[in-house]
C-alpha cells in the first residue's frame, strides 16, 4: 500500500509539472515570444500614468502577463488554471497559480528576450513623473530670474512662518479643548489606537491627526527618519512612509516643538494665569510596600545616568524622584520588562505612556499627548487635569 501511495504520488507531481509547463509555454508563445513582439506592444493606459521610476523589466513582463491573464474568460481561466478543489466541489484557479506560472515564464526565458522587456522598462522610468516639479517655478523665484535667491528665501520663510502658526495653534487647541472620550472615566484604561502598525492602550492621551507642512517637518524633526531624533531611545520604526517616534520627557518634547522662542506645547491656560498647559510621557507608579498607586510625569531625562525625573500628580505635586527608565517596546504599550525602581527603591513603575508620534512621509503628523497642567503658584501638578 505504501509502494502504491508513493507511485501515486509520484504520478500526480509529474502531472503538475507537466501541466504547469505547458501552461508556461502556452503563454509564451500566445503572446511576445520575439523582440520584435515586445519593441511593437503599445504601452497601456496604466503604464503610461504610473509614476513608479524603479521598475524593472520583469515587473513589465509581470504586469503584461497579468493583462493577458484578465482578458481571458472565465471558461478558459478555469480550463488552463484550475484545479479541482474538494471543498467548493469545482474547479477554480488557485491563489498564486498565475503568479508560479509567470514566474517559470520568465525564468525559462532567453537573455535576448529579457533584454527586450529591460529596454521597455528604461523607456518607462525615463519618461518624466506627472505632477513632479522639476525646477523651481519662476513665480517663486526659481534660477530663471536675475537675482540672488532673495525671492526665492523670502518666499520659503513667509511659508513656514505660516505653516508653523498653523502649527502652534492646532497643538495648542488639542492640549486645551478634550473631547468627551479622552477625559477620565471607568473606561479610560481600555481605549486603544493603532501606532506603528499595532494596537495599543492610550489610556485618556489626546489623540490628533495634525497637517504638517513637509518643508517644516524637515525643520523640526530633521531629514530622512530624524537627524534631530535620537535612533536608539526615540525612533522606533522607521519605513518610506512613516517614522514612529517616542518621546518620554516634557523637557525634550519642547525642544523639539520649539521654533524661535515659541513652543508648541508649553503655554499659559490663560492670560496672566498661574497655570501653565505642557505635556510628558506618563507613569503610574507603585509603592513596594504599601501597594498604594499614583500617577506621575516625566519631566526630563539626566544626561549621565540617563535616569528619568519623575513628578507626582495631586497632593505629592511638589515631589520630584529619579527613576531607572523602563525597559518596553515600542510597538506594545504598557508592558515593562524590567523593574524600574525610584532611587530609594520605595516606588516602581509599572505602566508607561509615552508621547507618541507618527511621521508620515505625505505630511501629516499623529500625536498622542499626555496632558498636565502645573501650577505655577503652588508648584504642583493638578489633579483631573
Amino acid at each position: 500500500r505504501s509502494r502504491k501511495a508513493t507511485i501515486n504520488s509520484f504520478h500526480s507531481f509529474v502531472a503538475l509539472f507537466v501541466r504547469r509547463l505547458a501552461l508556461c509555454l502556452f503563454f509564451y508563445s500566445m503572446e511576445c515570444h520575439t523582440v520584435e513582439d515586445v519593441a511593437s506592444l503599445p504601452f497601456t493606459t496604466k503604464e503610461l500614468e504610473d509614476k513608479r521610476r524603479k521598475r524593472t523589466g520583469y515587473h513589465v513582463f509581470l504586469s503584461s502577463y497579468f493583462r493577458d491573464y484578465n482578458n481571458l474568460t472565465t471558461e478558459a481561466k478555469l480550463e488552463r488554471f484550475g484545479t479541482y478543489s474538494e471543498v467548493f466541489m469545482e474547479s477554480i484557479v488557485q491563489k498564486g497559480t498565475v503568479a508560479k506560472c509567470a514566474c517559470s515564464c520568465w525564468k525559462s526565458m532567453d537573455l535576448e528576450m529579457k533584454e527586450a522587456w529591460k529596454k521597455r522598462a528604461a523607456w518607462l522610468n525615463w519618461r518624466g513623473v506627472p505632477g513632479k516639479f522639476e525646477v523651481v517655478p519662476f513665480e517663486l523665484g526659481g534660477t530663471q530670474q536675475n537675482d540672488d535667491g532673495t525671492l526665492l528665501k523670502n518666499n520659503v520663510i513667509e511659508a513656514l512662518t505660516i505653516q508653523w502658526g498653523k502649527v502652534v495653534r492646532n497643538l495648542r487647541s488639542c492640549l486645551v479643548n478634550k473631547r468627551r472620550n479622552e477625559g477620565s472615566g471607568k473606561k479610560r484604561n481600555q481605549r486603544t489606537d493603532y501606532f506603528g502598525g499595532a494596537q495599543v492602550s492610550i489610556a485618556d492621551s489626546i489623540i490628533r491627526l495634525i497637517d504638517f507642512d513637509y518643508l517644516l517637518k524637515k525643520v523640526v524633526f530633521g531629514n530622512g527618519a530624524g537627524s534631530n531624533l535620537n535612533f536608539v531611545t526615540e525612533v522606533g520604526k522607521y519605513t518610506n512612509k512613516v517614522t514612529h517616534v517616542h518621546i518620554a520627557s516634557n523637557k525634550r518634547i519642547k525642544e523639539l516643538l520649539t521654533v524661535h522662542s515659541e513652543c508648541a506645547v508649553s503655554f499659559r491656560l490663560r492670560h496672566n494665569s498661574s497655570q501653565w498647559v505642557s505635556c510628558a510621557g506618563k507613569v503610574s507608579i507603585v509603592g513596594t510596600a504599601d501597594c498604594l498607586s499614583t500617577i506621575g510625569y516625566v519631566m526630563e531625562e539626566d544626561e549621565k545616568s540617563g535616569c528619568w525625573k519623575i513628578q507626582f500628580e495631586g497632593i505629592n505635586g511638589d515631589r520630584m524622584m529619579q527613576f531607572k527608565p523602563p525597559a518596553y517596546r515600542f510597538n506594545i504599550d504598557g508592558k515593562l520588562y524590567d523593574d524600574a525602581l525610584s532611587d530609594d527603591g520605595n516606588y516602581k513603575i509599572v505602566e508607561y505612556w509615552p508621547i507618541r508620534i507618527l511621521l508620515f512621509r505625505e505630511g501629516q503628523c499623529k500625536f498622542a499627548f499626555n496632558r498636565y497642567i502645573f501650577n505655577d503658584t503652588t508648584k504642583q501638578i493638578d489633579w483631573n487635569n
